[in-house]
């Protein structure tokens, strides 16, 4: 049973992922699984069977979705997630690897940089309270070894504990692609595992504009995110800490008018209490697993509001 699966989701652009996948097999450790997961099947002109699994998937599914399926196929004990507009460099798995010899590590982040080898993309991603995800960034100007802190990688490029993932119940295709990697990420952290940030693995990622949409959708999964993982900040907090986050986005957005319809996917992702109430037995399950195994005792929502809040800990 190899230690590594890498898994590719390809949703549509053939030419980006076999760039991707080409990179992968020149790069690869010796001891790992190369898993691609599509939605249609591929006709392999390289004839790779024999050093790649691929995996078909329903004609609908979504790149989250894409992921999950990998996931549940993939074999080792720690899954590498890489999406199609990603190219990995020499030796990137080891520093990345070497963080899950110890238990208490579910996740780890590379450091993704624009393909020119320039510009840092990104070194993970952090939750704000009241519901916003937050990529974070480091400045190759200052020259920092570390980065601030993160809760995890993104999804374009991330290391995971496989059965950890599993446990939480995966990526969750409810939140949507945009918001799926730091809800996961926070589904690792309230049951006790933290992420790592790494910065001698590196990948170079296409880089992008992203917009700033506004939809019924976006609302919708923004929502979704902040009430399933609400309790672990303390509610107090994070319901005045919402209602700051929805009356910025009000002000910043009143000469938009998609906000109405955005504030309306609001409303119906509120709803959901009973998902809502379904995710926090699923995290109290795993979260009693994962004492099993880790080394240390943890007080659940106490300690993430001390890691959330140092200074209030203080």
């Amino acid at each position: 049973m190899p230690r590594l699966s890498i898994v590719i989701p390809c949703a549509q652009d053939t030419a980006w992922f076999e760039s991707t996948l080409a990179s992968v097999l020149q790069n690869r450790p010796a001891d790992c699984e190369v898993l691609v997961v599509q939605p249609r099947e591929y006709d392999d002109p390289y004839d790779l069977r024999g050093e790649v699994r691929f995996q078909q998937a329903p004609a609908d599914a979504s790149l989250v979705e894409l992921i999950n399926l990998g996931i549940e196929s993939a074999t080792g004990a720690v899954v590498h997630v890489l999406t199609c507009d990603v190219e990995v460099t020499d030796g990137w798995t080891e520093p990345a690897l070497a963080h899950f010899d110890n238990p208490a590590v579910g996740s780890v982040s590379p450091l993704v940089v624009a393909e020119d080898g320039g510009k840092v993309l990104a070194c993970g991603v952090r939750y704000a309270v009241g519901g916003r995800r937050q990529l974070r960034r480091k400045s190759p100007l200052r020259g920092r070894s570390r980065a601030g802190q993160i809760v995890g990688p993104t999804l374009a490029a991330g290391f995971y504990r496989r059965q950890a993932v599993l446990d939480v119940g995966g990526f969750c295709a409810a939140v949507g692609e945009e918001l799926a990697d730091v809800d996961l990420a926070c589904s690792l952290r309230a049951i006790g595992l933290r992420a790592v940030y790494e910065e001698n693995s590196v990948v170079m990622r296409r880089a992008s504009a992203a917009a700033s949409r506004l939809s019924w959708r976006q609302g919708r999964q923004a929502e979704r995110l902040f009430w399933r993982h609400a309790a672990d900040a303390g509610w107090c907090r994070a319901l005045l800490l919402h209602a700051w986050t929805i009356a910025w986005e009000l002000v910043c957005n009143l000469h938009r008018p998609e906000l109405v319809s955005h504030l309306c996917g609001r409303a119906v992702g509120a709803c959901d209490l009973a998902g809502y109430r379904r995710h926090r037995r699923q995290l109290k399950a795993a979260q009693q697993s994962a004492q099993r195994v880790l080394p240390f005792k943890h007080s659940g929502a106490a300690d993430i509001r001390n890691v959330m809040h140092p200074r209030a800990a203080a």
